[in-house]
């Protein structure tokens, strides 16, 4: 996102990205005026905080979801930038990073549907994503203190209530991760959380920061939802 970030001042952004089999060849995209009508491009989404005095959503069409191009269109920004755990994203030294919870809770429900009676390590899992966002919904709700601002209120809160959850799923996962087959949807589920951990975790220090980008990924719905239909769109 092209935020303003003066000194002393964080900026909170979430950011996607969505892929689009669609061809690109107007004038506004010359660069891509050759490509195929079944070219493989990408819709790289880019939004400022949910409480953002100025809230802006801005959508960067590339041909391709190389580190550059993030890179590039967030050039030196140095706010928080929520994401999944996609590695471009990572090689954005000077941002604060954090984690999706909800890409991790979707592999668990993945995982879920792998099952035909259900239950299991997955619907364990999903308990304790159940309490995180529990926990988030009542923060938000909760008044602060005299003399505290809505930001410390829901860190505190947080401390209190979120930061055990977390650290019992953090058992459960180290437990269950030598027992699980990797090349299943629950291994993969586990994997993933372990390896975002410091990510996924890092919202609890700091009440601004969301638990999730929900918030853009509804932003980029119509993409998600009209790829399909799209698929042999030309404009030539």
């Amino acid at each position: 996102m092209l935020l303003n970030c003066r000194c002393g001042l964080v900026a909170t952004a979430a950011v996607d990205m969505t892929l689009l089999r669609v061809i690109s060849s107007s004038q506004r995209v010359q660069s891509l005026a050759f490509r195929k009508a079944t070219s493989t491009s990408y819709m790289w989404a880019y939004r400022s905080g949910e409480n953002s005095e100025e809230p802006i959503v801005l959508l960067d069409y590339q041909p391709g979801r190389g580190q550059i191009h993030p890179q590039t269109f967030l050039g030196d920004y140095r706010g928080i930038l929520v994401t999944d755990g996609y590695t471009a994203w990572r090689t954005l030294h000077g941002a604060t990073q954090v984690g999706c919870m909800a890409h991790s809770r979707r592999r668990f429900v993945e995982a879920l549907k792998t099952r035909k009676n259900g239950g299991g390590p997955p619907e364990q899992a999903l308990r304790f994503f159940e309490q995180l966002y529990r926990i988030e919904k009542q923060a938000k709700n909760k008044a602060p203190d005299a003399g505290e601002t809505k930001a410390d209120c829901i860190r505190r809160f947080r401390q209190q209530h979120s930061l055990p959850v977390l650290n019992a799923l953090k058992s459960w996962l180290d437990n269950i991760a030598p027992k699980v087959v990797p090349d299943t949807k629950l291994g993969d589920a586990v994997s993933y959380t372990l390896n975002q951990w410091d990510y996924l975790t890092r919202y609890i220090g700091d009440g601004r920061i969301p638990i999730d980008n929900k918030i853009l990924e509804r932003d980029i719905r119509v993409f998600v939802t009209g790829r399909k239909s799209w698929l042999f769109s030309d404009t030539r």
